[in-house]
């Protein structure tokens, strides 16, 4: 069963990544770019988080107390 909370926080992280992404390639640069490679280049980070979010394991931090 498809969780839908679930799949709304993960669209909510994945649009601020693309949103922030979006605003360095349009503020960093001295030579500004023009909209489509700002929407490429935040769309393809999107996509390349997505699935490094996607295929890599979360990481589980586990503290053993030795007494």
């Amino acid at each position: 069963m498809i969780n839908i909370r679930e799949v709304i926080r993960r669209l909510i992280k994945y649009l601020v990544l693309v949103f922030v992404t979006a605003f360095a390639a349009y503020s960093v640069p001295k030579n500004k770019l023009d909209i489509m490679e700002i929407a490429w280049i935040a769309i393809i980070a999107g996509i390349i988080f997505t699935i490094l979010d996607i295929t890599t394991p979360s990481i589980k931090i586990q503290i053993q107390k030795n007494n």
